[in-house]
């Protein structure tokens, strides 16, 4: 919901703030830049952690910075830090999307993963139509409104993934991007069994193993 309903409640945010809409343009593309720069360098930087802790600490700092942008909001704060502050909130997009994903890859069997992806495509399209439309009905009122539902909607998700570490070996250790899913695990059992049946085919004809 904050990525789907930035667009509408930055630029009431910065109509208010400045009077001019554009500001509210510049936000977006600190935010988009900074989502684009930060993905890959912050994803490396939490590979020591599990990738479920890893998301809940990269949303918390999603929550950190819609609550700065909310004060400077309410404040009337200089225009400079609520750029700041969307800085902030792009960075840690890119990479909580990614974990997300590799989240679900863990958490869902290979023979459903197809349609684990097309059930949350569909929930990311309905929350990128509601969104700006919640953003307006509530920016109607005050702009810092429509930032405070944002920042209410930012903390609803770390509770919710299953603990991948559970579903296999090795599973959200080591990496911030997940460990080998439920997919890649299927080949690899599948691979031993075919080993183990030509190995059992040699000794019956009394070859030399791997010969």
């Amino acid at each position: 919901m904050p990525l789907a309903a930035a667009p509408v409640a930055f630029s009431l945010v910065s109509l208010s703030a400045t009077g001019d809409v554009r500001g509210g343009a510049a936000m977006i593309l600190a935010m988009t830049a900074a989502s684009v720069l930060g993905a890959v360098p912050i994803t490396r930087a939490g590979r020591r952690l599990a990738p479920l802790s890893c998301f809940r600490i990269l949303v918390a700092v999603r929550v950190a910075a819609l609550v700065a942008m909310t004060v400077a909001a309410v404040t009337g704060a200089a225009f400079g830090w609520l750029l700041v502050a969307a800085l902030l909130l792009g960075s840690v997009h890119g990479a909580a999307h990614g974990i997300l994903r590799s989240l679900l890859a863990g958490i869902v069997p290979g023979s459903g993963f197809p349609r684990a992806l097309g059930i949350a495509a569909t929930l990311n399209e309905l929350v990128f139509v509601i969104s700006p439309v919640l953003a307006s009905l509530l920016g109607g009122a005050s702009p810092a409104v429509a930032l405070a539902a944002m920042t209410a909607a930012g903390p609803a998700g770390p509770g919710h993934p299953a603990r991948p570490a559970a579903r296999g070996a090795g599973a959200g250790k080591g990496t911030c991007s997940h460990a080998p899913g439920p997919v890649l695990a299927g080949r690899r059992r599948r691979w031993r069994l075919r080993r183990r049946g030509l190995r059992d085919r040699g000794r019956r004809a009394g070859a030399p193993l791997w010969a």
